[in-house]
């Protein structure tokens, strides 16, 4: 990869690999401050694309379902794109405070957590919270899930790791409507 600071900006916060299998490119996709997503190509290590023009802040976070890329930002939302085209299919609105982590769900669920205190689960086919958890002192910084045993964790900024049992989500479906 290059390193060059006109292509990263100051920071990067999120890096993510992604294996497109129409083409068997691999890529890295790389978010952070200042607020474009830019898109490698491991093979040639040339800057392929930005994805940019949705977010007002930092890039903190990116995950993706499929060849739909998600990217959380210190804005407080997360943008949809299409990795087909690179292009922005839409917005989630919902936290009140800079989203640190985006995670997919095995049936097809978008987890967030935030400063802001909750944990919210997307149906983002409808843009949609389909359900939150809140913990009032907490400030959730990482997300990840146990699958066998249906429990979430996750990390605060006040050096806990929180336990929920999400069988109840994990159980449900999202309807697609696009």
């Amino acid at each position: 990869m290059q390193d060059k600071s006109d292509l990263f900006g100051n920071e990067i916060h999120a890096i993510y690999y992604f294996a497109a299998d129409r083409d068997n490119e691999e890529k890295i996709i790389v978010g952070g401050n200042p607020i474009d997503i830019n898109i490698f190509s491991i093979k040639t290590s040339e800057k392929e694309g930005t994805l940019g023009g949705m977010h007002t802040d930092s890039v903190t976070t990116l995950c993706m379902d499929g060849y739909f890329l998600f990217s959380g930002s210190d804005d407080m939302t997360i943008v949809m794109w299409n990795m087909t085209n690179y292009t922005q299919i839409g917005v989630l609105k919902g936290h009140t405070s800079s989203i640190q982590d985006l995670m997919m769900l095995k049936n097809g669920f978008l987890a967030s957590c935030a400063y802001d205190h909750k944990i919210h689960f997307w149906d983002y086919f409808k843009g949609e919270i389909i359900e939150s958890l809140t913990r009032k002192k907490e400030e959730f910084r990482c997300i990840t899930y146990l699958d066998r045993v249906g429990v979430l964790l996750a990390g605060t900024n006040g050096k806990s790791i929180l336990t929920f049992n999400i069988s109840h989500i994990l159980d449900r479906r999202p309807e697609a409507n696009f």
